[in-house]
């Protein structure tokens, strides 16, 4: 076995004499027979790792191999002359090698810097897989972030030879993944592989390139839970502002104290949203949209305690208001006006009044003070207006004297005045208690009729609460859906994208420190 070793060694070294220390072999020179002969270069890219992509810099930084393959007929050999050696790894230093260069770089290293060796096999065929890590300049779209899908590409051509003197094929129609380490942000859903030949303004010559891109969607886990869900529940906390009562005076505070959220929530923000001039993300105008809304929730709040304080005094509703807000506006929203206890006592006091005044109505005078002296008046001759005044103004036990009074008199009732005249008046000071209490009563409906004015404006200021709290809650729930479902991801399906064939290394055995020390 050690001779077999020595002589496949010795083999080596006789050959790699033969081919590069011998012969004329030049690593400056094209490896061609005729100097306007085409040499084809197979190009491949396999990647690690994705390390970053650095949204503010808009660059992607990725560890990749870049596989390289070509044909050189001054390294052909014949492998029976040289104990049946079919490949020899080679410094790539001392071999000609296509100057491929990465032209979308962000770092201004164009070229490999890792010099490792090459595999060329008796044909001529030589193979190079140098690991390199580059930053290509990959143009950033935030305008769904953070759920946007990216396309990020590395174009690779050769630097010096035009297409005349060097072509370059791809070696596949996708990027090999099969070393992949996933990335914790994006994560790859496409990478495709396309073969250009542009003229540049610069010169007349074709140049070929190949240019493999990379599809990439970013896992919005961490945005969803430090941006998203944040923003949606400060932009829903503002429908809390037309719940409240319209009398309750926190309102105000509560709709300032979310404006104040929103705005302290924009200081914090920036360092997470990319930093772009171009367009505006979607969380973005979420917050935007989101600052709006609570700026329009304290301005409407603002107008419905304003409406709800109004009084008689100061404001006359209008008949359209009146015809809206009360009318058919609490139809279409379902609101219905409430009673409240003390509505349902005045009631049963007017009702026992309406008893008192139909059984007094035709059973007592009175005397009252005209301009020119006392004229005496009947029940039936005042009218339903002055009985309900009587009723409601004299208290029963004055009726009970003015009815004593009129019982001596008899039971007709006198029509004219000099009838009127022989009867017994009522003491001057029973009448002037009329007046007062005709005073009293009239200021007390007045009092009545403004307040129930003033219920009407706290009606239209409940009526116009809801209706702002549904607009509010439609608004959001349609600007909600449309923001959020807007991205192109949430819409693409299974097959929108090609789903790269990987296959990962298989692991032959492994074994432990401890079984070699074994």
């Amino acid at each position: 076995l050690s001779v077999s070793v020595c002589s496949s060694a010795r083999a080596a070294e006789i050959l790699f004499n033969d081919i590069l220390l011998h012969s004329s072999y030049h690593n400056k020179i094209r490896p061609v027979a005729n100097a306007s002969d085409m040499l084809t270069v197979y190009l491949g890219l396999s990647i690690s790792q994705l390390i970053e992509i650095d949204e503010t810099e808009q660059v992607m930084v990725s560890s990749v191999w870049l596989k390289q393959r070509w044909n050189d007929y001054r390294l052909r050999w014949d492998p029976a002359r040289y104990d049946n050696i079919k490949s020899l790894n080679i410094p790539i230093p001392i071999l000609w090698r296509p100057d491929i260069t990465l032209y979308n770089t962000a770092d201004g290293e164009y070229d490999v810097l890792v010099p490792n060796k090459a595999l060329v096999t008796y044909d001529g065929t030589v193979k190079w897989s140098p690991p390199a890590v580059y930053k290509s300049v990959c143009k950033i779209w935030s305008k769904d972030f953070p759920f946007d899908e990216q396309k990020c590409v590395m174009k690779f051509g050769s630097w010096t030879y035009n297409h005349d003197f060097l072509d370059l094929r791809p070696m596949d129609n996708q990027v090999d993944q099969a070393d992949y380490w996933a990335n914790g942000e994006w994560y790859i859903v496409e990478t495709p592989v396309e073969r250009n030949v542009i003229r540049y303004a610069c010169c007349t010559d074709q140049y070929v390139d190949i240019t493999f891109a990379f599809i990439l969607h970013r896992n919005p886990l961490f945005y969803v839970v430090t941006l998203v869900v944040p923003c949606l529940l400060i932009a829903f906390s503002t429908l809390l502002v037309f719940y409240l009562p319209t009398d309750a005076q926190e309102r105000i505070t509560l709709s300032i104290s979310i404006l104040i959220a929103v705005i302290v929530f924009l200081l914090l923000i920036p360092s997470l949203l990319p930093p772009t001039s171009d367009q505006v993300p979607l969380v973005g105008r979420f917050i935007l949209f989101t600052l709006c809304m609570s700026i329009a929730s304290l301005l409407g709040t603002i107008l419905v305690i304003h409406v709800h304080y109004r009084t008689a005094d100061t404001h006359v509703m209008p008949r359209w208001m009146r015809v809206v807000f009360i009318i058919y506006m609490p139809r279409i929203l379902r609101v219905e006006r409430p009673t409240s206890k003390e509505d349902y006592e005045n009631y049963t006091k007017e009702r026992r009044q309406e008893k008192l005044k139909q059984g007094y109505m035709n059973n007592s005078q009175i005397w009252t003070n005209y301009s020119n002296g006392r004229i005496y008046h009947s029940r039936k001759s005042l009218g339903k207006q002055a009985a309900r005044f009587i009723v409601e103004a004299v208290s029963p036990s004055l009726l009970e004297e003015i009815e004593w009074r009129e019982g001596g008199c008899g039971d007709d009732h006198p029509e004219t005045l000099q009838q009127a005249q022989s009867q017994i008046p009522l003491p001057s000071h029973y009448i002037r208690a009329i007046d007062c209490i005709h005073y009293i009563v009239s200021h007390l409906k007045k009092a009545d009729e403004e307040e129930q004015i003033s219920d009407d404006w706290k009606f239209v200021a409940l009526v116009m609460d809801r209706m702002l709290l549904w607009l509010f809650f439609i608004v959001l729930i349609i600007m909600t859906t449309a923001t959020f479902m807007a991205p192109v991801t949430f819409w693409e399906s299974e097959n929108t994208h090609r789903i790269p064939r990987i296959e990962k290394p298989i692991t032959i055995s492994s074994a432990g420190f401890s079984d070699y020390i074994a």
